[in-house]
């Protein structure tokens, strides 16, 4: 095996991370210094860090005005602020079939709590939105559209600006956890509202930091409430951006890795058509039912599942790495809404996620360990 990265769980979180993370994370850790709390040079120089973070993640969503992006600790945070800090007059919300827990898990407190109508919206087997099926103007139904923008199953990516095309009018929260930094995703284009994402997987950056996009900030109650180091003599939070979602010392160094992952990408040591290839090389061994109902005129992440036709998807998961060191994922991957829409509820899948940085010779070895393991799950 000698060096091959056989570390296939980036849809979990990316790994290895780049040099530009190591060094930024190393700088903050030996310079200190906390964010907008004062005005002596380390607090400053800490301050323009988060600053040029937000500026760069605001480019790369198309975001204009850098103050309407807040960070929180994780896409799920975000998700979480957009949901508990909604209004919800008509008691009805739409979201994909793909929905991580993220989603669904609060979805199921808040319908406790308000007795509120989830209808899920139609696909085809692939994944992808039925939209073809819904009536004109059809978001101004709900209170809130909540999008799965790349399903962390398959890697089914929905198509945002006909989602927004079809759904007219509404709020749109799109979850951009398995897209963000790998498929292009602009606010205005897409007509975006809320864009909730993390920055540990496909941007490559460390865990612990995430962050909200908020079209209409007013729209939305701050989900927690603290010190922001502004407007400190009143007991209301400031009612400007970003301080108004940023109650609370931000997660300093996992912002300045964050930035790190951003100047720094990973290079690719593969193509998309190389990732294609290897999916197919996938689907054509018997012993294994590929979850991709999908041609190539689908954009996928580079994220795929598959299930042993007879056998149990945790005794392949533990035969890839104890006879092989290949480190995947096997289970429901916290989506058992999709897992029932894939009809691989319970047993889950065994996930192989991409890095970049894996080459061909990795992609092979996966094939090949595969084809051996075949044999035991014909």
């Amino acid at each position: 095996m000698g060096d091959l990265n056989l570390y296939f769980d980036n849809a979990a979180t990316s790994y290895p991370k780049s040099d530009g993370v190591l060094r930024r994370v190393t700088q903050y850790l030996n310079e200190g210094g906390t964010y907008g709390r004062g005005a002596y040079a380390r607090c400053h120089d800490a301050t323009l860090v988060v600053e040029q973070a937000r500026k760069q993640i605001a480019e790369l969503f198309g975001i204009k005005r850098a103050q309407q992006l807040v960070f929180v600790d994780s896409a799920t945070t975000a998700i979480n602020v957009v949901l508990f800090g909604a209004d919800y007059p008509k008691r009805r919300i739409a979201i994909s079939p793909l929905e991580h827990h993220a989603v669904t898990r609060p979805l199921h407190e808040l319908k406790k709590r308000l007795a509120l109508q989830i209808d899920v919206l139609p696909a085809h087997p692939s994944g992808l939105l039925n939209l073809e099926t819904l009536p004109e103007n059809w978001g101004a139904r709900y209170d809130l559209v909540i999008i799965n923008h790349a399903s962390n199953v398959n890697g089914i990516v929905q198509n945002l600006s006909e989602v927004r095309r079809s759904m007219g009018e509404g709020l749109l929260l799109v979850d951009a956890s398995q897209s963000a930094g790998a498929v292009a995703i602009d606010v205005e284009r897409d007509g975006i509202d809320f864009l909730a994402f993390n920055g540990h997987k496909s941007v490559a950056g460390p865990p612990g930091v995430g962050g909200l996009y908020l079209r209409e900030p007013n729209t939305l109650r701050p989900l927690v409430y603290g010190g922001t180091g502004s407007h400190s003599a009143e007991y209301e939070m400031p009612p400007f951006m970003p301080d108004r979602f940023e109650a609370g010392t931000p997660n300093m160094m996992g912002i300045a890795g964050l930035l790190g992952a951003l100047e720094s990408p990973l290079p690719y040591r593969h193509t998309y058509e190389d990732f294609c290839a290897f999916r197919e090389h996938i689907s054509n061994l018997d012993a294994y039912y590929l979850v991709w109902q999908g041609g190539a005129e689908l954009l996928s992440t580079e994220v795929l599942s598959i299930v042993p036709r007879n056998g149990q998807v945790s005794e392949l998961t533990r035969l890839l790495f104890s006879d092989w060191n290949i480190e995947v994922r096997g289970g429901m991957q916290c989506a058992p809404l999709a897992h029932r829409f894939f009809g691989t509820f319970p047993s889950g899948t065994v996930r192989f996620s991409l890095s970049p940085l894996h080459s061909i010779a990795e992609l092979e070895y996966v094939e090949h360990a595969l084809a051996v393991l075949s044999s035991q799950f014909n």
